[in-house]
């Protein structure tokens, strides 16, 4: 039986943090299922829309190795795909917090017996700090 591993996250301008973090992630399973938002959820979520558009972003995401599958949320929740995919475990960024979404599938995860496993932010570079160049040019 294989290990299905969960990673949400908006994976906008992809950088080597996102590459570097996945290919952590990948190493939990056997099976690496990344969460895309759909550009509405980025807006409600973040206040503002994503700098690549949803499709692109899962194409972008599709094409490294270490993804097997990416897969679009339409909705500000994580269960929906953690019950869909029967994930085993759910790889968080540092940036996780205590909303209800958040809780939500930490609870999900421990009610079912799975992992979750919190990863650190690289720390060489961040799409803020990508998006902070940009204008400074």
């Amino acid at each position: 039986m294989k290990t299905v591993v969960y990673m949400p996250g908006v994976w906008d301008l992809l950088h080597i943090g996102h590459v570097m973090v996945l290919k952590r992630a990948r190493k939990f399973g056997d099976v690496l299922i990344v969460g895309v938002p759909s550009d509405e959820v980025v807006k409600q979520d973040k206040g503002h829309y994503p700098i690549i558009p949803c499709e692109q972003r899962c194409k972008m995401l599709q094409a490294l190795k270490c993804v097997d599958l990416a897969i679009v949320y339409d909705k500000l929740e994580f269960v929906t795909a953690l019950r869909r995919y029967d994930v085993d475990v759910l790889v968080i960024g540092e940036y996780w917090g205590k909303e209800c979404r958040h809780v939500q599938a930490v609870q999900h995860m421990k009610d079912k017996g799975g992992r979750v496993v919190m990863l650190p932010y690289t720390r060489e570079t961040s799409t803020s700090e990508i998006i902070e160049k940009i204008k400074k040019l």
